[in-house]
């Protein structure tokens, strides 16, 4: 008896590793219909190890074929039906719903604050899904406006790294960081215009301490 068992645990061996390559196969050509069938098969032969008692089977992916079985089964009916299973409805909404929530949390930002002596940059982390802010003082941004009214006529075209370095009073320069965050800002008030690829252009280049004062006023108090 023993050997008659070795037999057929061999057969069953066999079999099995014979359908899970044609499971494999039938993944590869995309043939769903047959990967239901196939895996189906498997099914029957693990039914058949347990009604003779025998060793469960020893092939590890047989686990997952049931998984890639069922999901084939799920892509068949979808591709007959024209639309998705309810499960697969209810993650494909969940994923849009993450989606817009992300895209939405995106489009409030960047927000411009102020202290009593910083412009602050609220930002949003689309990795971290959180907000980061960058302080600037308020005396950077009328150094940075002089640079402009000195160094760029009005409606001329200009590049950011062309204007660097920007020096304070005391000789050390503005970090590359501060100016971006500046021009961020002014940006968003139209006092600065992108133009594509080209760069940007600033529309006075007279007067503009004036207008960054009454720029500054408006803004937001920090909480």
């Amino acid at each position: 008896m023993p050997t008659i068992q070795r037999k057929i645990e061999s057969v069953l061996d066999s079999a099995e590793s014979s359908l899970g390559d044609l499971v494999q196969s039938a993944l590869r050509q995309k043939s769903y219909d047959d990967i239901g069938r196939l895996v189906e098969a498997l099914a029957h032969l693990e039914k058949v190890r347990q009604a003779l008692n025998l060793p469960q089977s020893k092939r590890a992916s047989i686990g997952q074929d049931m998984k890639v079985s069922k999901r084939a089964s799920e892509v068949a009916i979808e591709k007959k039906s024209g639309s998705p299973l309810p499960d697969t409805k209810l993650k494909i909404e969940a994923r849009r719903g993450r989606k817009q929530e992300n895209e939405q949390s995106a489009t409030n930002y960047p927000k411009f604050l102020k202290d009593e002596s910083r412009l602050i940059k609220v930002g949003w982390s689309r990795k971290k899904k959180a907000e980061y802010m960058h302080r600037v003082p308020k005396e950077a941004i009328y150094i940075f406006a002089e640079h402009l009214e000195k160094n760029v006529g009005a409606q001329s075209l200009f590049e950011i790294e062309n204007l660097f370095p920007i020096l304070a009073a005391s000789g050390e320069e503005i970090p590359g960081y501060q100016i971006y965050v500046i021009i961020a800002w002014l940006r968003t008030v139209g006092t600065i215009v992108k133009k594509g690829r080209d760069g940007y252009i600033i529309q006075k280049n007279t007067g503009l301490r004036g207008e960054i004062n009454e720029l500054w006023t408006n803004l937001q108090q920090y909480a």
